[in-house]
């Protein structure tokens, strides 16, 4: 349906439904985006519907709606992110879990899930350091440990402190 009310506001610009069939388009592809746990391009696509339509039409009544819309969009980004990064922990890829945790923490750094984030990243640190060849372990304690520290300084009271405390050990 977004692709023909794209189609009819594109083809009639001055039609006085076409400002309706703009909104339609980007509501269309916001009710096409998946949960999280699915391949979210129709999530990028209505973001960028719902971008559009805010652009063009800033005087509209519903540019209150698009706003909630995208934040429910961007949500379910963040979500994915994290997801991700966690199983990337779970089977073992510490490496990459800690990859995967630092792009969510920059690229979400409101998230609610900023303090596990960072303690799964500091905890696939020292897991990863005590996994390493020799040669590469120094270095990683060194990285997890200031993977530590930055939990520490962000969430002094945080559960997870001492369970890494005693990794450092």
């Amino acid at each position: 349906a977004g692709y023909h009310f794209k189609n009819f506001y594109k083809t009639f610009p001055q039609n006085e439904q076409a400002d309706e069939a703009a909104y339609l388009t980007a509501y269309c592809y916001y009710l096409e985006a998946p949960t999280h746990s699915l391949d979210q391009a129709y999530t990028y696509k209505a973001i960028n519907e719902l971008q559009l339509f805010i652009n063009t039409h800033p005087g509209s009544d519903k540019i209150d709606l698009c706003n909630e819309y995208m934040e429910d969009l961007r949500g379910r980004l963040e979500q994915k992110s994290y997801e991700i990064a966690k199983q990337y922990y779970k089977t073992r890829k510490y490496k990459a879990a800690m990859t995967a945790f630092t792009t969510t923490l920059s690229e979400y750094p409101d998230t609610p899930y900023r303090e596990e984030a960072m303690y799964l990243k500091a905890k696939a640190a020292f897991k990863l350091a005590e996994n390493s060849v020799a040669e590469l372990q120094k270095e990683r304690f060194i990285e997890a440990n200031t993977a530590l520290n930055d939990l520490e300084e962000i969430y002094p009271e945080s559960e997870y402190l001492p369970e890494l405390r005693k990794l450092t050990k």
